[in-house]
This record gives C-alpha cells, structure tokens and sequence, in this order.
C-alpha cells in the first residue's frame, strides 16, 4: 500500500524551517506525497492569518511546483472556520482510503497534543509522525494513549518559524535566507508582513 503524509499550518509564509525536515520526513517514512494544509484559522492562534488564503496557497503552490511529492490539500482552508485537527484527520481517511496515512506534527505541536480536541480519537485514526525540532529538548511526554501511535522522525533541525519570518521582515533583516527563492519574491512583490 503506498503511504502519503499530510502536514498542516498557517504557512503565513511557509519558510525552509517546513520544507527541508519535510524532504527528509519524506525519504525516511517512503511516502508517495506529502500534502500541505493550510488553515484557515489555527485552533491554538485564534485569529485569521496575516495574509489571505490566496497568497498563502501561492506561496505554497511554489514551493509544489519545486518538488514532485509535494501537494496541497484544500479541506481547512475551504471550510473558513477553526481548523480541529479531528475533522481534518476524518476527512483524509473518508477521501484517501487507499492510502497508509501520516498526520506529520512538529515537536511543538506534540508536547502540546493531549490539549488537541479529541487527541486520543485522532490516534485511533491514523498513524503520527514527529519532526524533532528543538536541539535541546528530550521528547518524554506520558499520555494515556498508546505510544506506538508516535514515530519520532529525526530530521534536521531547522529552528525557523513563520513568526521569526515576519519579525525579520518587520525588522528589516535579511529574511531571504529563511525562505525559499520564489515564496521571497512573492513577499517582496507584494510587500508582506512590512
């Protein structure tokens, strides 16, 4: 059965800390694809994004256009409400049947996962991959589910974040390096975050 992974966020921008543990998540797990999922709005933020939906699917649709196992799943961000994580996960095993599903988080997001909606629900449905973040952190988390439900990835650690992003931006420092080329020529054209 091929397997194929599914990776959400605001990408508000989608910067290298994303793309590049991602390629290796991608080598490691043999997965066919990896879907991007943009939320409308993040359970834990709140609030809309910076930017509409539209450049933040441009940005992302650059960054598809580079690499062949990358695509973009529009399920989050069509709904134009909080994005649960739940829903999502329901929706991908109704819609890709066929497939062994990843659900890829960041360690952030997982040191955090018994505050998810329904978290123990969403370990039942389908199979999480941990990208290790943080090169001081240990991952020792004691949830009351079943810990094989987790595969720690060890990706390189890329210690970038959409809000570093636009803080550098804002602060003018030479964000570029943060980002691949075309999602930096998308920023300037349109003046983001400034």
């Amino acid at each position: 059965m091929e397997k194929i992974g599914f990776f959400g966020g605001s990408f508000d921008p989608p910067h290298l800390g994303h793309i590049i543990p991602l390629i290796e998540a991608q080598k490691i797990l043999n997965l066919k694809k990896i879907f991007f999922i943009p939320a409308w709005i993040s359970p834990n933020k709140n609030r809309p994004s910076f930017t509409n939906k539209e450049i933040r699917i441009q940005m992302l649709q650059t960054i598809v256009n580079d690499f062949n196992f990358f695509d973009i799943e529009y399920f989050e961000i069509n709904k134009q409400e909080i994005s649960y994580s739940i829903d999502t996960v329901k929706y991908i095993n109704k819609h890709y049947s066929q497939y062994d599903k990843y659900l890829i988080i960041g360690e952030d997001n997982f040191k955090s996962f018994d505050k998810w909606k329904d978290y123990k629900k969403i370990t039942q449905l389908i199979k999480i991959a941990v990208l290790k973040r943080y090169t001081n952190s240990v991952i020792n988390k004691d949830f009351d589910i079943d810990k094989n439900a987790f595969i720690m990835l060890k990706t390189s650690i890329i210690e970038i974040s959409s809000s570093m992003v636009r803080d550098w931006i804002k602060n003018n420092l030479p964000y570029k390096y943060l980002v691949s080329s075309p999602v930096y020529n998308i920023i300037k054209e349109k003046k983001l975050y400034i």
